[in-house]
């Protein structure tokens, strides 16, 4: 996908993983989809907010063995 974007000025998705990949590239994204996880401003700060925040709600490995998410699911 890399290979792809590479000579690309913008991506626009209604929210993708493939855009989220594109915006730690730097490459700009547009996206209509209320409350996506990759909504930013398309300025560093932005971006590394919002990445921060992907990173603040990801579990860690000990907490999917011990069944933590499940358990919040359910």
């Amino acid at each position: 996908m890399e290979e792809d974007l590479a000579h690309c000025g913008r991506v626009v998705t209604w929210g993708s993983g493939a855009a989220v990949q594109a915006l730690m590239w730097g490459i700009p994204v547009v996206s209509e989809m209320p409350n996506w996880i990759g909504a930013q401003d398309n300025t560093d700060a932005g971006r590394l907010e919002m990445f921060r925040q992907i990173a603040w709600a990801q579990w860690t490995l000990e907490e999917v063995a011990a069944g933590v998410p499940f358990e919040r699911l359910l």
